[in-house]
């Protein structure tokens, strides 16, 4: 019996600090449905905080950490979620680190 596939991505992301809650909640809503949209489920959303950075950063000097945990069924196509991240001028930036789960 073969064991279905699964690929475990953690998402690491960067919101300015000085971003709204409201419009902070809303893109936080967004970037979760363009990563259901491509087939993945967030499975935990963790808000690191407020963390200065070593350097400006468009303009910020820091941000708003969050990193999320997320599973794919199939092979995830990272190249159109990136496309809603790359357009989004809010995003300050942010990082895909994955793993393939036998």
């Amino acid at each position: 019996m073969t064991k279905a596939k699964k690929w475990k991505y953690e998402f690491i992301f960067i919101l300015p600090s000085d971003l709204e809650k409201q419009e902070q909640a809303l893109l936080l809503k967004q970037a979760g449905e363009v990563i259901a949209k491509a087939g993945g489920e967030v499975i935990k959303q963790v808000d690191w905080g407020l963390k200065p950075f070593s350097y400006s950063i468009k303009d910020q000097l820091g941000g708003r950490y969050f990193i999320w945990e997320v599973y794919f069924a199939k092979t995830p196509i990272l190249k159109e979620i990136n496309l809603f991240f790359n357009r989004e001028n809010k995003i300050l930036r942010y990082l895909w680190k994955g793993e393939k789960n036998g």
